[in-house]
């Protein structure tokens, strides 16, 4: 899969290669919720880029990540400090690394 293929380009320290096969993956399979969140996860700039922000709130507006993103959007667009680990409310979370491992 998709996802399996990221994980091995990272394993090999092959992280922008990475980035730009998640970037695929969100166009290819937009109603699969893995790459957007391995990609917010893993390319800070996607955090700043509102279009990519608009089509993953679009694709998953009932996902916790994008109703956190649409209201950063709503109050001025995206901020560099935007981040997965921050649309949490509770510290008892897993991390973004646990979550992700979940996927």
């Amino acid at each position: 899969s998709g996802l399996a293929m990221v994980q091995t380009l990272l394993g090999a320290g092959w992280h922008d290669e990475a980035r730009a096969l998640l970037r695929q993956l969100t166009l290819l399979t937009p109603a699969s919720i893995g790459p957007w969140l391995h990609l917010f996860a893993l390319d800070p700039s996607a955090l700043t880029n509102r279009g990519l922000i608009e089509a993953f709130v679009n694709h998953h507006a009932c996902h916790p990540v994008a109703q956190a993103m649409a209201l950063h959007l709503q109050h001025g667009g995206p901020r560099r400090d935007l981040s997965i680990s921050s649309s949490t409310s509770a510290s008892t979370e897993p991390s973004k690394v646990e979550r992700l491992g979940t996927i």
